[in-house]
């Protein structure tokens, strides 16, 4: 017979043994989300406040790459894109194994989406006008080859749509 709660209660027993085991983290969280009822409103925040406490725990091990890749794709799963941004960031601050793959598939997470997804207005422009400086461009005009005039500018495109959905 199975009994979740006196499991949950070996695995939270082991987690305070050796709270550094990346492998028991895996584990306990694989745990919860095959028990954890979907439909529960509290189980989104049991999730990720677990995430959390596994990679303040265990996520600057070397080897921790599979926690923090099962961190990425639960949100990803829920939908939560910016926060899936927001662990890359976290992650490629730290020299785990696999940090080209991180890398690689942060570059993929950006480019696959629109800067709305992850940015607010502000922090777009902002950018945007550092981009231009560094550039040497004045940011709000551009010199543009003879022709090309009257061709909208996409980044302008993309802040007028994204007020506008706003």
């Amino acid at each position: 017979m199975f009994y979740p709660t006196s499991t949950s209660m070996v695995y939270r027993r082991g987690i305070q043994a050796i709270t550094l085991s990346v492998d028991l983290w895996i584990h306990y969280l694989q745990f919860l989300k095959e028990t954890l009822d979907p439909a529960d409103p509290e189980t989104l925040n049991t999730m990720r406040g677990t995430f959390e406490h596994a990679i303040m725990s265990a996520g600057l091990d070397f080897r921790s790459d599979k926690l923090w890749e099962m961190y990425i794709n639960y949100e990803a799963e829920q939908g939560n894109l910016s926060g899936v941004t927001s662990i890359y960031s976290r992650l490629l601050g730290i020299p785990t194994q696999l940090y080209a793959h991180h890398f690689q598939r942060f570059k993929e997470h950006i480019q696959g989406h629109l800067p709305k997804v992850f940015l607010t207005p502000d922090k777009f422009i902002e950018l945007r006008k550092e981009l231009a400086s560094v550039n040497h461009h004045s940011g709000s005009k551009m010199e543009y080859p003879s022709g090309l005039e009257d061709i909208a500018d996409p980044a302008q495109v993309c802040i007028h749509d994204y007020v506008e959905l706003c």
